[in-house]
């Protein structure tokens, strides 16, 4: 029964998505979503953004960004089923990639708060010299 888990686990992937509406409006997202057998794991505040450039009639748009988890196999029709939604302008999806951490690394990770930021030695400039200290050195020099 484990390994059955495990297989489950390994379909699932992580998706990092953005949209741009014409509304505020994101209920039709998330009923695609879970129509599609997703899951919103995270979803960030929406912003209303003013765009590069005119796309279609629309100078402005409202920007909302999601993480999602996806059976792998069905992110392609949820993405083929985005496209008939009038409200929407523009997508991007993609995959995030887990990296696994290597446990038998012997080196410590790199933190920059442990690091101590050291001032460059300055060695110090003699005093200066008055007019006849200078003339008598190079009088020492010339000779």
């Amino acid at each position: 029964m484990a390994s059955l888990a495990t297989t489950h686990e390994e379909q699932i992937q992580v998706y990092d998505c953005s949209f741009l509406t014409s509304g505020e409006e994101t209920a039709f997202i998330k009923d695609l979503i879970t129509h599609h057998k997703g899951k919103v794991v995270r979803e960030e505040a929406m912003k209303k953004v003013r765009l590069a450039y005119p796309i279609g009639k629309h100078t402005y748009a409202f920007f909302h960004p999601f993480v999602i988890e996806f059976p792998k196999e069905t992110c392609a029709a949820f993405e083929r089923e985005l496209q008939f939604q009038e409200s929407l302008i523009r997508s991007m999806i993609t995959r995030f990639k887990v990296q696994e951490q290597q446990s038998t690394s012997s080196r410590a990770p790199y933190r920059p708060s442990q690091s101590v930021a050291r001032k460059p030695h300055v060695a110090q400039a003699p005093a200066a010299l008055t007019n006849e200290q200078l003339s008598k050195k190079i009088e020492e020099i010339l000779q």
